[in-house]
């Protein structure tokens, strides 16, 4: 296996840099298998194989580790790793001696003098199943592999702890056991492909802790169960492999399902297919249609950030039927009400504006703006017709044409929501003129540069040169120098001119950019420390800015946003992908390591970068 020296002695001596490094797995199907590069399990929501519970709209674990050993002689070498108070036990990290995790992981573990062993695992593509292969790469003498899985059965926001009343008992299956913990949660089918030995031995699994949700002041530990341990012996050279799945498997072609999933996985050789990998794992299908996931782990969806990364996620490399579909799911909720509140959904009301925005970035890769006006023609127009009608909770226009949005008792106009209305409806003006409906077009219009002219007059200052973020029904302005009025400067149909942009774009650099995204608001102001974070999100608006200033001298300078996550080791281990990102040096990750509007983001600029 070919190893880049950086990582196997920073895997093996630095545990805190080894358990920030996620690896994630997912399929179509809601299957995910995450954990960290060393196989320790340093987050909560870490399994190696969760599954989506769609009655529950939420992510389960079922399997959450492997307590795996190579039994040579009188030794016994322990290859996984948990966390305990004050001990990481065992501590297998210390025989890693080569890994790779693209384009899955693949790990060498090298046993003393006795042996090496290497250890493979990838998720199934069309079936809840994780496939675990190992090889005896050498060995000067006959060994036994023990492995005793530890199971969850949970939630991945929850924590289990020891239960007297679980099923400690499992059902003989071919190479192998069938074992639930209780009547309501599905049966899990953990086989082998040669023949093995499992042995029944019910015991819990006591403290294992979570050192990232530790150090976060989350909860971070519990109990977990395992009802036994396989042995299967072999002699060098020999692998065999092992499956948990939701369907039991036929033993006997568990080596040949192995070699086909991995057959389809291409190395990632390039910065570009680290991103679309990156991109296809946020994605996810159901009896509703096609989703995008909003973050790895899955949790509640702002689904205004779902349909910001709807266009980045799915448009670049030219896949408009992959666009088409996540677009009409979106669409089949909206009309049947469901886009504001399915199960856990924490709804913004200007939501469809950004969906509108993505339906755009879809028809500037198409030269056929009516085909675009026959496809979601009358979803724009039913959702600008739903806005002016005051329909959406908290969303009013008023007589200028300004959107306000109610919290508690007050009435706030935001630059942001405004700018993202004025480009809907001017986009709605265009695909109508296209269409060859003229009045619908001047009406739509007419109401846009009503909004415009509002904007410019309410929210632009001359004397700063940039928006105010807020105005609230008193006429009191946040002019706090904020991220959120940089759509207003980039949208296709921007409220700001091309002197009032290149005037504003020294500020942006100076007080927003970082080497990780834009800051939320200006540093120097006092809220900043408590209210302020980086969020990469906006690095998309900020390189369509470059270019609309700088031309193709633009174009180098989005290149250099489009190349923030990217280092050495990306063809190793796959970089995590933050939502946000502490407001101060170094800048470390807040929450969720893979989110869906970061790829999105960093994906655009890829897009805008060929489409120039």
């Amino acid at each position: 296996m070919a190893e880049q020296p950086p990582l196997i002695p920073t895997m093996s001596s630095d545990m805190e840099y080894s358990l920030g490094k996620d690896v994630i797995s997912t399929n179509r199907l809601g299957a995910t298998s995450s954990t960290s590069i060393t196989l320790c399990n340093s987050r909560s929501w870490h399994g190696i194989l969760s599954i989506y519970d769609q009655e529950h709209d939420r992510d389960k674990i079922l399997l959450s580790t492997l307590d795996d050993a190579v039994l040579l002689g009188g030794n016994t070498y322990y290859i996984s790793v948990r966390k305990y108070p004050n001990v990481y036990f065992p501590m297998g990290y210390q025989y890693i001696s080569a890994a790779n995790f693209n384009p899955y992981p693949t790990i060498e573990y090298t046993l003393g003098n006795d042996a090496v062993l290497r250890k493979e695992m990838v998720l199934a593509d069309e079936e809840p199943t994780l496939f675990v292969r190992y090889t005896l790469l050498s060995s000067n003498k006959p060994a036994q592999i023990r492995i005793r899985p530890i199971v969850a059965f949970r939630f991945i926001d929850e924590l289990r702890h020891r239960d007297p009343n679980i099923f400690t008992a499992n059902t003989a299956i071919q190479n192998g056991i069938a074992y639930h913990p209780n009547d309501h949660e599905p049966m899990l089918y953990m086989q082998t492909s040669t023949a093995s030995d499992f042995v029944t031995a019910p015991d819990w699994n006591y403290n294992i802790e979570y050192p990232i949700d530790h150090k976060a002041g989350r909860p971070y530990q519990e109990d977990l169960f395992m009802p036994g341990f396989f042995e299967i012996n072999l002699v060098s050279s020999q692998e065999f492999i092992f499956s948990a799945s939701l369907v039991p498997q036929q033993a006997e072609a568990l080596a040949t399902k192995f070699a086909k999933t991995i057959s389809k996985r291409k190395p990632r050789v390039s910065y570009d297919d680290m991103i679309t990998h990156a991109a296809h794992l946020m994605l996810r299908n159901d009896e509703m249609g096609c989703h995008v996931m909003e973050t790895i782990p899955p949790v509640s969806n702002r689904s205004k950030d779902l349909c910001g990364a709807i266009a980045g996620i799915t448009l670049p490399g030219g896949d408009t039927k992959l666009f088409r579909e996540v677009a009409d799911t979106y669409i089949e909720m909206y009309r049947n009400g469901l886009a504001t509140g399915i199960g856990n959904v924490d709804y913004a009301p200007e939501t469809p504006l950004w969906f509108i925005w993505s339906i755009q970035q879809y028809a500037y890769q198409q030269n056929d703006r009516y085909k675009i006006y026959r496809e979601y023609g009358e979803t724009i127009k039913k959702i600008i017709t739903d806005i002016i009608s005051s329909r959406f909770n908290r969303l009013f226009i008023d007589t200028e044409g300004m959107l306000s949005l109610k919290k508690g008792d007050s009435q706030n106009y935001y630059i942001e929501i405004n700018a993202m209305w004025y480009n809907a409806l001017m986009f709605y003006a265009e695909l109508c003129c296209s269409a060859r409906f003229p009045e619908e077009a001047g009406k739509t219009s007419r109401l846009a540069n009503i909004v415009k002219h509002s904007l410019l007059r309410k929210f632009f200052d001359d004397k700063t040169g940039y928006f105010a973020n807020s105005l609230d029904s008193n006429g009191n302005k946040d002019t706090t120098f904020r991220v959120w009025q940089l759509p207003a400067f980039a949208l296709p149909y921007a409220v700001a001119d091309n002197d009032k942009i290149a005037a504003v774009l020294p500020m942006i650099e100076q007080k927003l950019l970082t080497p990780v995204g834009l800051r939320t608001m200006d540093p120097d102001d006092p809220k900043y420390a408590t209210e302020g974070y980086v969020t990469p999100f906006y690095l998309g608006f900020l390189a369509e800015i470059y270019m609309r200033v700088f031309g193709g001298d633009g174009l180098k300078k989005a290149e250099e946003l489009y190349k923030y996550f990217y280092n050495d080791l990306n063809t190793t281990i796959p970089p995590n992908f933050y939502e946000k990102y502490t407001p101060m040096p170094p800048y470390e990750g807040i929450g969720a390591p893979m989110s869906a509007v970061t790829i999105a983001t960093i994906n655009r600029i890829r897009m805008l970068r060929e489409q120039f």
